[in-house]
């Protein structure tokens, strides 16, 4: 997998919107810490905090604030033989989107480093985020119980 542009925490002002009616040239991950408004196939849809989106090559990216600041995180790329089944241009409604944003927190770092490897890095993160939103889809990761343990582990001062 090849990453050809990425951001991460990018914030925007409440009248930000992205219209894109051909797409962007490649594939586009979009985690949204905030909500959000989305055209998707003809119709508004509008979305909590916490929701990741897939667009595909060629579709239509129109999307923005709904009624507050926009705060996204996003890599556009461009796939390979080994990306798994996914959900295009369905709004998924994650909650707690940290261990995506850090994923690709760490895609953005790679992004600008000079390193030898930063290609490589770059694919393996892109990877092994898009395996998480397959998993999640899958219903693999959908036991409540599951995730509740996960985020006392993680957080366990948290009530």
């Amino acid at each position: 997998m090849k990453v050809n542009l990425t951001g991460y925490c990018f914030r925007h002002p409440s009248d930000f919107r992205i219209h894109r009616p051909h797409g962007s040239g490649d594939h586009l991950l979009l985690v949204v810490r905030s909500a959000a408004t989305f055209e998707l196939n003809g119709q508004t849809v509008n979305t909590p905090p916490g929701t990741v989106l897939l667009l595909d090559k060629g579709r239509p990216q129109m999307y923005g604030g709904n009624g507050g600041e926009f705060v996204n995180d996003w890599v556009h790329f461009t796939p390979d033989e080994t990306m798994p089944d996914l959900p295009w241009g369905v709004p998924i409604e994650w909650g707690d989107v940290r261990e995506l944003s850090d994923l690709i927190a760490r895609i953005v770092d790679a992004y600008y480093s000079p390193d030898n490897y930063r290609e490589a890095i770059m694919s393996h993160y892109l990877s092994l985020l898009l395996l998480r939103i397959a998993q999640h889809q899958s219903g693999a990761s959908a036991n409540a119980l599951t995730r509740l343990r996960t985020e006392i582990y993680n957080d366990p001062a948290q009530d």
